[in-house]
């Protein structure tokens, strides 16, 4: 059994539209994100919004490709065992958002699935560093 743990850098490509490398989310039997990634995207959109002034048709055709990935992903609430280890040292310096998706992968791969394989992927090359210094398989 494949898992899979997205972080925002992989929705927010979609959705602004940037070349990307093209990974087979299908190929998980489930995909797990921490809840902060609706939150990551809806502020990037309405930042675009302002700076970018992009037509109000295109910004609704964004905002509901949000909600359609998100049906297709279940999201981690940040409870207090993830809040508490996002508080802890890493062996690299992680930013704070950062902290909670490495997080809730680390509480999520112990709570619902620990006997299948499971991968971090992420875009964000520091994040990805950081997952792999914990010793997590990654791909994006």
């Amino acid at each position: 059994m494949n898992f899979a743990y997205v972080d925002s850098s992989v929705f927010l490509r979609r959705l602004l539209r940037e070349p990307l490398p093209e990974v087979d989310l299908s190929a998980f039997e489930r995909l797990y994100t921490a809840q902060i990634l609706e939150l990551e995207c809806r502020r990037v959109l309405d930042r675009i919004r302002i700076q970018e002034r992009i037509p109000d048709e295109e910004l609704a055709q964004r905002y509901l490709e949000l909600q359609e990935q998100l049906q297709a992903i279940y999201q981690i609430r940040l409870s207090q065992p993830i809040f508490k280890r996002s508080c802890e040292s890493f062996p690299v310096v992680v930013r704070s958002l950062d902290s909670i998706h490495l997080s809730s992968f680390i509480v999520v791969q112990k709570t619902v699935k620990p006997e299948g394989k499971w991968v971090f992927i992420t875009h964000d090359l520091k994040l990805k560093a950081a997952a792999e210094t914990l010793g997590f398989e990654t791909t994006g």
